[in-house]
């Protein structure tokens, strides 16, 4: 098997379990993380809510309260010139995969032969062509579970471009704890930015991840044959509120609706993070890529687009939890992605400076 590691492959072997408390759960982290990852220094780059207390959990940040989702304004983000890519892009308004508009620019399948970890297993039939419930033309991905495999949907674009990038997509994500995830990747498996990571329901033995969004980024080397992750930890779990409550039960579900997922590739050390047309988080300078693992000085190779959902056996408590049939089978796994659209200042895909 090939030695490619994902951001949910990645974030399985970093957190072992958390507790059930809502905003006060800190994650466990001082035995698990990749040495390099415990001596993170991160300052608060989080847009912040006004209307609650900052989590006693530093992993996570509370954003601001924003109940009206729509695409980022580019004009007032440094982008009002930029122009789509098509090749990066997809309305996924037409009735089948066998459409030109899905097979001269994207496939079914993962970037290299590699199909994914186990349980998972990417299946071209985990994706199709279909309608939400609430009406709109989308590429919908969907479980099923095969023997003890989970065969599950990934799409991902054949070309590929690196900075500067914006890439925002509507998505409904599953109603099960399927990760359900947005993203860009390397050739090579070596630098990977996550625009969505989510999980649909809240475990009674996990609950924790179930009402939260995952906005990071990874870097991976290889070194004396162990593979090296790092990602940035604090403030990368993000909650909303839907109104001015702190409670756990003001948490926005992010299941229940469409949202708009956008991250800003700004260059090598910069990324923007935004969510329903609102800047929520950024990273930068050394906190891309501290531990020099690209080789790059920050992040500069081409990426792939990557639509995906995939089983993280980590969140739950045994294979009972996790293999009951309500929550990893059948319509309650439905990602619904209305569509992804790439920009930048050109129609040039760029070149990779570093190789």
């Amino acid at each position: 098997m090939k030695a490619t590691l994902l951001s949910f492959i990645a974030l399985s072997s970093l957190i072992l379990s958390c507790t059930n408390k809502e905003e006060s759960t800190l994650l466990e982290s001082a035995s698990i993380f990749d040495d390099n990852l415990i001596s993170q220094n991160l300052t608060n780059k989080s847009i912040l809510s006004t209307n609650c207390p900052k989590p006693a959990d530093a992993n996570l940040f509370i954003a601001i309260t924003n109940n009206n989702s729509k695409a980022l304004n580019r004009s007032q983000n440094g982008m009002g010139t930029w122009v789509l890519i098509p090749e990066l892009s997809n309305e996924f308004n037409y009735s089948s995969k066998t459409d030109p508009a899905f097979t001269t620019d994207w496939k079914d399948s993962y970037i290299n032969s590699w199909t994914g970890p186990a349980p998972t297993k990417w299946v071209a039939s985990g994706s199709s062509l279909g309608t939400a419930p609430t009406g709109e033309k989308c590429i919908i991905l969907q479980a099923t579970k095969v023997g003890n495999t989970l065969e599950c949907g990934m799409v991902t674009s054949k070309a590929k471009a690196t900075f500067p990038l914006y890439q925002e997509a509507r998505v409904r994500i599953s109603d099960s704890h399927l990760a359900n995830a947005v993203w860009m990747l390397s050739t090579d498996s070596r630098e990977e930015i996550d625009n969505l990571e989510s999980y649909g329901d809240k475990l009674g033995s996990k609950p924790y991840f179930g009402d939260k969004l995952h906005l990071s980024h990874h870097t991976f080397k290889d070194i004396a044959g162990i593979r090296k992750d790092y990602q940035p930890q604090l403030e990368t779990w993000m909650i909303r509120k839907t109104g001015t409550g702190c409670n756990a039960t003001d948490d926005v579900k992010w299941n229940t609706d469409f949202h708009i997922f956008g991250v800003k590739w700004v260059d090598a050390t910069n990324l923007e993070y935004y969510v329903d047309g609102v800047k929520v988080r950024t990273v930068t300078g050394t906190d891309i890529d501290p531990n020099g693992y690209t080789d790059c000085s920050g992040m500069k190779k081409a990426l792939h687009m990557i639509i995906s959902q995939a089983a993280q056996t980590w969140r739950f408590a045994d294979v009972n939890e996790f293999y009951n049939q309500n929550i990893t089978n059948g319509a309650r796994t439905k990602m619904y992605i209305d569509w992804i659209r790439v920009y930048r200042p050109n129609q040039n895909l760029g070149t990779s400076t570093c190789n």
